[in-house]
C-alpha cells in the first residue's frame, strides 16, 4: 500500500491533500488532489522564517481520486528543471508540463507526456522524474524507467531485474550514471546522455532520441554489462 505525505493547509477554504512538493528559488510547488482535481498550489517561503505564503493554483488537467489504494506518485511528483515544471497526474497515466514564469505563476499548461501501462494494471505506477541535459525525461513506473523524448512519446523502457522502479537520480562525476531503487534494491546503470542539474547553464537540446537500441542514450553494450 502506498503511503503519500500529507499537508493541512487551506487555500481559500479548501483543506489540500499534499502529495508531493518541489522547490524552484523561493517558490514552493506542492501537488494536491482536492475531490480527485488535480492541481498544483503555489507558495512563496520566507527566507528568514520559512513562513509559507499561498500564490494561488494552476489545474494540471489530470483527475483521480487519490485514496489509501492508490499506487505512484508517492514522493516525487513533481520536479524543476530549467524553467519547466513536471507533474505526474495522481490517478491518470500521463504527466503535465508547465512553463515557470519569473513571479512564480505556473503558465501554458499541457498534459503532455502519457506512460505505458502493464497488461494487469490500470495505473502506471509512475513516481520519482529526472531530466537529462538533452531534455529527455525519466520517469520511475511499474514497468522500469520510461524515457520520454522531447515531443512527449516514450522512446525506451529500462526495465530492472526485479520489477517495478519507485525513484531514480543521475549521479557519478560526470552526472551520467542512472540510479534507480527497486524493493530493497539499487542499481545503477552507465547512460551517455548526462542529467541536468539546477546550477547548469542552458543548453541547446540535442535531435529528437533515435531508435531501435537507443544509440544515443545507452552506450554499446558490453557482455554482461546491463544493470549492477
Amino acid at each position: 500500500m502506498a503511503k503519500h505525505i500529507r499537508l493541512w493547509s487551506v487555500v481559500a477554504g479548501v483543506v489540500l491533500s499534499c502529495l508531493s512538493s518541489a522547490f524552484a528559488s523561493d517558490i514552493l510547488y506542492v501537488i494536491v488532489n482536492p475531490a480527485g482535481a488535480n492541481y498544483v498550489a503555489a507558495y512563496t517561503q520566507d527566507p528568514q522564517s520559512g513562513a509559507l505564503t499561498f500564490l494561488a493554483s494552476f489545474p494540471t488537467g489530470g483527475t483521480g481520486l487519490v485514496n489509501d489504494d492508490f499506487v505512484g506518485a508517492e514522493q516525487n511528483s513533481l520536479v524543476f528543471s530549467k524553467g519547466h515544471l513536471y507533474a505526474i497526474n495522481p490517478g491518470s497515466n500521463d504527466i503535465s508540463i508547465f512553463s515557470v514564469q519569473p513571479d512564480g505563476t505556473l503558465l501554458y499548461k499541457q498534459q503532455y507526456y502519457w506512460l505505458h501501462v502493464p497488461d494487469n494494471a490500470d495505473r502506471s505506477g509512475a513516481d520519482g522524474m529526472r531530466v537529462d541535459r538533452d531534455g529527455r525525461l525519466y520517469v520511475a513506473t511499474a514497468m522500469g524507467v520510461q524515457i520520454c523524448d522531447q515531443a512527449g512519446r516514450v522512446n525506451a523502457i529500462l526495465r530492472t531485474p526485479n520489477g517495478r522502479v519507485s525513484n531514480l537520480s543521475f549521479g557519478g562525476e560526470n552526472f551520467d550514471t542512472l540510479y534507480v531503487t527497486s524493493g530493497d534494491k539499487v542499481y545503477k546503470r552507465k547512460l551517455k546522455s548526462k542529467g541536468a542539474n539546477a546550477w547548469d547553464s542552458p543548453l541547446k537540446p540535442a535531435s529528437f532520441l533515435s531508435i531501435p537500441g537507443c544509440p544515443m542514450l545507452i552506450p554499446k553494450r558490453r557482455p554482461g554489462s546491463r544493470w549492477c
